[in-house]
């Protein structure tokens, strides 16, 4: 179950850079001229993408860690959640990437990708307000989070498979008995 929610958070991660990538292509193409609605609401599709991925990646390493808890829509809850070690090391990933602040980037993706709101970014042609949420360079931009998204993701696997040795052990032990 873990490796399948895992595998769900790559694919919605990869979605977000495909349809983030087709967007500002698009944008930059249309820059000036107001056509581009449509574009703006790809970036906010990429978002929402983006958003499922990296929630996926935490809930994955909080379950990986022992415990199986309901979440809220929101990155930190989860991080909230991680076995102290664990949160260590999601501390180093997200400072390798230049986020010295845990918290600076748990916000970030609370407020830009894991808002509960975010179901309404995707408006209709016909009206509405799209509400643009990338940045697009630093830190901040798709490509910077998708490789903090992929060293997640690695801790992740990597836990999963401790997990699975160590029960597989527990096993072993009690077949023994």
């Amino acid at each position: 179950m873990l490796k399948t929610s895992l595998g769900d958070a790559l694919i919605w991660m990869e979605t977000a850079e495909t349809l983030y990538l087709k967007g500002t292509e698009k944008l930059n193409e249309y820059r000036g001229v107001r056509t581009h609605y449509p574009h703006v609401n790809k970036l906010n599709v990429a978002a929402v993408c983006a958003g499922y991925a990296f929630e996926l990646a935490l809930k994955v390493l909080v379950e990986a860690g022992g415990e199986t808890r309901e979440f809220e829509h929101k990155a930190s809850t989860a991080y909230q959640q991680l076995i102290p070690g664990d949160r260590e090391d999601v501390d180093r990933i997200i400072a390798k990437h230049g986020w010295h602040n845990p918290d600076e980037f748990l916000a970030y993706l609370d407020e830009h990708f894991c808002h509960r709101d975010r179901k309404y970014w995707m408006v209709s042609r016909k009206g509405g307000k799209a509400r643009g949420v990338f940045s697009m360079g630093g830190r901040k931009g798709m490509n910077a989070l998708r490789k903090v998204h992929k060293e997640l993701s690695a801790l992740a696997l990597k836990k999963i498979n401790d997990s699975r040795l160590i029960y597989e052990e527990w096993l072993g032990i009690e077949q023994c008995i």
